[in-house]
């Protein structure tokens, strides 16, 4: 069993899957001329990532296809808005300009949550709005200056309602 990995000016080496994908990825980076300190990854020739940097104590054999054709990847970190995000480059000249491969590879997530912060016209405090999955809207105070803070607004569906509602020695 054997695998292709392009990489660089067209350049592409055999590697064998059978082992560790810790031990395949150090003995591509080697055979590669990557610094060992890079993190690397592969994906197919569509850009779908292997994740194989993830799962470093499997056998690579789970994760790729026998004679399979394989893109080599450095992984990188990107912060963006206080949040972490893992961002694949490709390794292959040429493969960073192919836009299909690049949107499957790094495929543009829109977030479950979004937070905006607007002002009232009432008092000018600023309220946090926060849209849930199903996309109703949740309020509540931001800090104030003061250190002092309103309760949360919460919105409850009908069912919560009744459960949460006293029932004054009815069934």
């Amino acid at each position: 069993m054997f695998i292709t990995v392009k990489y660089g000016e067209n350049r592409e080496e055999l590697f064998n899957p059978n082992c560790l994908t810790k031990l395949l990825l150090s003995h591509i980076k080697k055979k590669c001329e990557i610094d060992s300190s890079e993190v690397v990854e592969l994906a197919d020739e569509n850009g779908h990532a292997k994740n194989l940097h993830r799962n470093l104590l499997e056998y690579a054999t789970e994760f790729v296809k026998e004679r399979e054709i394989l893109i080599l990847l450095r992984v990188e970190k990107e912060i963006e808005a206080e949040e972490e995000r893992t961002v694949f480059v490709p390794l292959l000249e040429g493969k960073e300009d192919d836009e299909e491969f690049c949107g499957n590879l790094n495929p543009i997530t829109k977030p479950t949550n979004t937070t905006k912060v607007r002002r009232t016209t009432k008092n000018k405090q600023p309220i946090l709005t926060q849209l849930e999955d199903d996309g109703r809207a949740s309020k509540s105070s931001l800090k104030k200056p003061g250190g002092v803070q309103k309760p949360k607004t919460v919105t409850l569906q009908k069912q919560q309602r009744k459960t949460l509602a006293p029932n004054n020695g009815k069934k």
